[in-house]
């Protein structure tokens, strides 16, 4: 499934006292963004673009933590976070995998 997103953006949306919603939008990819995962508390998400970056967010802020460049040239096609949070393995098309330190 592609996800797309208007003028390259990341949206966070969370519930706010039940009814209202909050939207923050942060500029982030500039290309579509193919994945996104959060972690197990939900305080953070890694996004993965056609731009071959991988983004961090701060879920609560709407701030970007960090961006990285996979040295695997193939598609994103899955990421998740692993080691109780502190790590994002990232898995390509061409079946490579990464294994990135989120905590330093």
């Amino acid at each position: 499934m592609k996800l797309y997103c208007l003028i390259a953006c990341v949206c966070f949306a969370r519930i706010v006292s039940g009814q209202q919603i909050e939207v923050a939008v942060q500029k982030g990819h500039s290309g579509d963004i193919v994945a996104i995962v959060f972690n197990d508390d939900g305080t953070l998400l890694a996004s993965a673009g056609t731009d071959h970056l991988i983004k961090l967010w701060h879920v609560p802020t709407g701030k970007e933590m960090g961006s990285f460049a996979g040295t695997v040239q193939s598609r994103v096609v899955g990421l998740r976070f692993v080691d109780d949070g502190d790590f994002l393995n990232v898995t390509y098309a061409d079946g490579s995998l990464e294994k990135w330190d989120v905590v330093k």
